[in-house]
């Protein structure tokens, strides 16, 4: 953290000690901006993380529940026909 600046009675304020405080005020508020937009940047990418998740989940409980159908003699669907199907949203029954 900066240390503050030493207070300038009101009285003793010039016009370049204002203009000072106003360029860092403008500072401050382009780097409060900054953080901002980085904040809602990582937010944006937060929530597609958690889309992405929810959507793998469903794949996998779709492969699961297909595992769990899915016969398993000779006669059955191979694992790479299931996959197949899964990858194109075919019905796998």
């Amino acid at each position: 953290m900066t240390a503050q600046p030493e207070r300038i009675a009101l009285d003793a304020l010039t016009s370049d000690a204002l203009d000072q405080l106003y360029e860092r005020a403008e500072r401050l508020h382009r780097s409060r901006n900054r953080w901002a937009d980085h904040a809602g940047r990582l937010q944006d990418r937060a929530l597609t993380a958690e889309a992405r998740v929810r959507e793998l989940e469903a794949a996998l409980n779709r492969v699961r529940a297909l595992a769990d159908i899915a016969p398993t003699g000779a006669q059955g669907p191979t694992f790479a026909a299931i996959n197949l199907a899964i990858q194109n949203n075919l019905p796998t029954t």
